[in-house]
């Protein structure tokens, strides 16, 4: 598990805002209230892990890898290293989570219930606050539009229809885009339009932006998947060549071989033709500030091996996009070698020129 660095500041707004709505509650004191917020907002987050733990749990149950969870400013996403088999199998593996979530919801209204009954009003309110927040979280997550569990839900469907996995993340992320187009109007609506609401308007305007743009990165994702088909990473790995010497300047790695082979990424070795040590990427480069690139060695950004993936050479580029998004690297090997190195920008590059060439294959991505 990891949290990005915007879910500090949901922390942050979560707990004021528990603590505003306590605090303006004439039953309570201010010190009563703050130590509600502060419980509210641990439970809350708990409950978000809770729904991310359930997706982690089924897919495992489900024979799907599953990479972490990360926590970030709109709650939080698991990491499935590996796709579904099946339709049925997706849709169980993200109807777990709103079940979840709506499971909790019902205890935290039963505790509200009780902690009433036996006189415990600030329990009470607490239970009570979680309790409607988990039916919410429920609700929302079953939106019909990528990425939200409702999003995954569709594409599970519409992949039993068609019989097309990419087809089907197509339709889920155009409903994300609808859906998060709405919310920006209807947040702008409220801004400008109704008294009151501007609070309200931002967040649900915030929301849509966040959700339209997940939604375009499912979209061209699944047009990654389509151009990629089922063909193997060997197609797509940069073939090794000479690796960078560990003790080179970052000055020289970018002319010697950055600019010579246009490469994303290389091997590191501590010496010609000797063992290779580490893979430096093209991200790795630009992190360091080109006033220091003649002070800095390889050695000091490059990424040990042995805390790069490894994959098969015949493993289906598709299969793995989702570890390679971002600055990912991967070693590829066949018979136990390594025969090269592979990016996301590899892949995306293969995609742009596919689709400059107009070959862009239909079709790709059916179910078996």
């Amino acid at each position: 598990m990891r949290a990005h660095a915007s879910w500090l500041v949901a922390v942050a707004l979560v707990t004021w805002s528990f603590w505003d709505r306590f605090d303006r509650d004439r039953r309570f004191g201010g010190t009563t209230a703050f130590v509600m917020a502060v419980g509210a907002a641990v439970l809350l987050f708990g409950s978000v892990l809770a729904h991310e733990f359930a997706h982690a749990l089924e897919a495992r149950f489900r024979g799907v890898s599953v990479g972490g969870i990360t926590l970030f400013v709109f709650g939080g996403a698991t990491e499935m290293r590996d796709e579904a088999r099946r339709p049925i199998d997706e849709f169980a593996t993200v109807a777990v989570g709103p079940f979840t979530s709506l499971t909790l919801g019902c205890a935290f209204g039963l505790l509200a219930t009780v902690a009433d009954h036996a006189g415990l009003t600030a329990l009470a309110e607490v239970g009570g606050t979680l309790g409607w927040l988990n039916v919410g979280l429920a609700a929302f997550n079953l939106l019909p539009g990528a990425p939200l569990d409702g999003g995954r839900i569709v594409r599970a469907m519409a992949w039993k229809v068609t019989g097309d996995r990419d087809r089907a993340a197509a339709i889920a992320a155009g409903a994300g885009q609808v859906l998060g187009a709405l919310l920006v109007a209807v947040g702008f609506f409220e801004l400008f339009f109704v008294p009151g609401a501007f609070t309200d308007g931002l967040w649900l305007a915030v929301l849509g932006w966040f959700l339209g743009a997940a939604a375009n990165a499912e979209r061209a994702a699944a047009r990654l998947r389509r151009s990629l088909g089922g063909r193997p990473l060997r197609h797509f790995a940069s073939r090794a060549i000479d690796a960078v010497p560990a003790d080179a300047p970052v000055d020289d790695a970018i002319d010697r071989w950055f600019h010579v082979f246009d490469r994303e990424a290389f091997f590191v070795a501590e010496e010609p033709a000797g063992p290779l040590i580490g893979v430096v990427t093209l991200d790795d480069v630009r992190r360091v500030p080109p006033g220091n690139r003649d002070r800095v060695f390889v050695r000091d950004i490059m990424r040990p091996i042995e805390s790069v993936p490894w994959l098969d050479a015949g493993t289906p580029a598709s299969a793995v996009l989702d570890r390679l998004e971002g600055d990912g690297v991967a070693v590829v090997f066949e018979d136990g070698e390594p025969v090269g190195l592979v990016t996301w920008r590899d892949l995306v590059g293969h995609l742009r020129r596919d689709e400059e060439l107009g070959r862009v294959p239909a079709g790709a991505g059916r179910a078996q």
